[in-house]
């Protein structure tokens, strides 16, 4: 899961499906945008969004600062049960990693196309073809 919309429009896919989905930032994405930028895609998103850290303790911190609310951390498990503690204090949790996230959708698939995409992807129904 790259951006906002992108989870938005997961969100319903599943919805619709009646599939309960987690979202799991792309692990680039979130290397390449910062915590910040994490932290501004949680707060569009009604659900919690599993933002991957590595090891970077530091990282999984200001994800944390910056409203991020699920971290998921590599690193040591004290280190973790720490991050967890700060975590819990917003309402949040810091997981420990890694989370496989294997359903992605093409890049190029129209918005219109997810919910059939999905639902084969799930083995739910055929779904249509990706090109």
């Amino acid at each position: 899961m790259g951006d906002g919309p992108e989870a938005r429009a997961i969100l319903a896919a599943a919805e619709g499906l009646e599939v309960r989905v987690r979202l799991v930032l792309d692990e680039d994405a979130a290397a390449l945008a910062g915590p910040a930028v994490a932290g501004a895609i949680q707060a569009t998103l009604p659900r919690p969004l599993l933002i991957p850290c590595g090891d970077r303790a530091g990282y999984a911190q200001s994800a944390l600062a910056h409203g991020g609310r699920v971290v998921v951390f590599d690193g040591p498990e004290p280190v973790r049960l720490r991050l967890d503690a700060i975590a819990r204090m917003g309402g949040g949790r810091a997981l420990r990693g890694p989370i496989a996230a294997d359903l992605r959708p093409p890049p190029d698939l129209p918005p219109g196309r997810l919910a059939a995409w999905l639902k084969g992807a799930l083995g739910l129904g055929p779904g249509p073809p990706l090109l």
